[in-house]
């Protein structure tokens, strides 16, 4: 499922159940997307490093997760 799916997903069951109760999965939704975009941001750089020889092969892989809520 894609992520606008999820969100979709999301809103209808905050409709349903109340949109308190499903507060960590708007926190969890929002990291993926962060995460996402960080790591086409870190792969996009990585490939320009790569061209120029300033980075070696291995991979990166990125994962956001909210400090303040996940305490």
């Amino acid at each position: 499922m894609s992520y606008n799916e999820e969100l979709k997903n999301l809103e209808l069951m905050k409709c349903r159940f109340g949109e308190n109760s499903l507060h960590a999965c708007d926190v969890m939704l929002r990291d993926i997307a962060e995460s996402d975009r960080l790591r086409r941001q870190f792969l996009e750089r990585k490939r320009i490093a790569l061209s120029h020889n300033l980075l070696g092969p291995d991979k990166l892989k990125v994962h956001v997760v909210s400090k303040h809520f996940w305490q």
